[in-house]
């Protein structure tokens, strides 16, 4: 099965960024764009991810909310924060790691890539 990864953001000309750019992925990964929290929530719901990636400032949700439920329906996805905000610590959005957008997609990817060996060869 593919590794399914999420990506959320209420910046829907961002998101479409993202998904051209992590086109050439589709082939080893399954992407899913959820255009802001309540989108993500419902995604999260229907479905475990092995990565969750999103934005923390979303308005009418933070992305520590949709990480609170990330961290109930796929416990083991590696979650993501991007923000513009300086000073954010992990332990209080429920993150794992925490980039400062703008976020190379190299390193974005590559993150993604090891969560993906790690769930791999935790599987053998």
């Amino acid at each position: 099965m593919k590794p399914q990864i999420l990506m959320v953001d209420d910046d829907a000309q961002l998101l479409r960024s993202l998904e051209r750019v992590l086109r050439r992925d589709a082939a080893r990964w399954d992407i899913t764009f959820a255009l802001g929290g309540a989108a993500a929530v419902l995604r999260l719901r229907e479905q475990v991810f092995d990565v969750v990636v999103s934005d923390f400032d979303m308005g009418s949700m933070m992305g520590s909310d949709v990480f609170a439920v990330a961290a109930e329906s796929s416990p083991a996805a590696l979650r993501i924060m991007l923000t513009a905000r300086e000073g954010l610590v992990p332990w209080q959005v429920s993150a794992h790691l925490i980039l400062t957008k703008p976020c190379s997609i190299d390193v974005l990817r590559g993150l993604i890539e090891l969560r993906i060996s790690q769930r791999d060869a935790g599987s053998r």
